[in-house]
């Protein structure tokens, strides 16, 4: 099963501006526009609850959307099998399920944590990273809690607008 990740992010590594979760005030329409394309090749979503709690998608009968979360029960009114799913289980038996339920492929939104997890557990294929030409202060880097390094390869690289905005697609090694 492909695994891609998919974020948004400043020169520095940041994936939200301080606190803020939100990408909105800040990624590039260009982003936006290259974002909805690859959700539109993907029919699995895997996401954190903080980023769940930011974009609040619904259920959809075209796209099943996971949340991971430390505490799935706390959203039993939310959960639509097959639609929007949460679990607080490991990456590597998500996507055991997931080839179970024959799905070739998932895209993850986020955040940092998930970021993390995936990648640790040699589940990542593909990385799709918009680097937006911004600086900020603070916030959460892409993925702040590794194990162990990992080396990559630069598959392409392309210039999003003028004022700089860059997306660079790597694949796992």
């Amino acid at each position: 099963m492909k695994i891609a990740l998919v974020a948004v992010m400043s020169i520095n590594n940041k994936i939200t501006q301080g606190s803020d979760t939100s990408i909105f005030e800040w990624a590039s329409n260009e982003d936006g526009d290259f974002f909805k394309k690859l959700l539109s090749k993907h029919q699995v979503f895997i996401m954190g609850n903080t980023t769940y709690k930011t974009i609040k998608p619904r259920p959809s009968h075209e796209k099943l959307r996971i949340v991971m979360s430390h505490n799935p029960k706390d959203h039993k009114e939310e959960h639509v099998a097959g639609h929007l799913e949460f679990t607080s289980a490991a990456p590597v038996n998500i996507v055991a399920d997931l080839v179970n339920r024959r799905y070739g492929s998932a895209l993850l939104l986020g955040g940092s944590e998930i970021y993390s997890l995936f990648l640790d557990a040699g589940l990542v294929s593909d990385m799709y990273l918009t680097i937006e030409p911004s600086i900020f202060s603070g916030g959460l880097g892409l993925a702040n809690k590794l194990s162990h390094n990992i080396n990559c390869e630069l598959i392409t690289v392309d210039v999003l607008n003028k004022a700089g905005t860059v997306l660079l697609h790597y694949k796992n090694l």
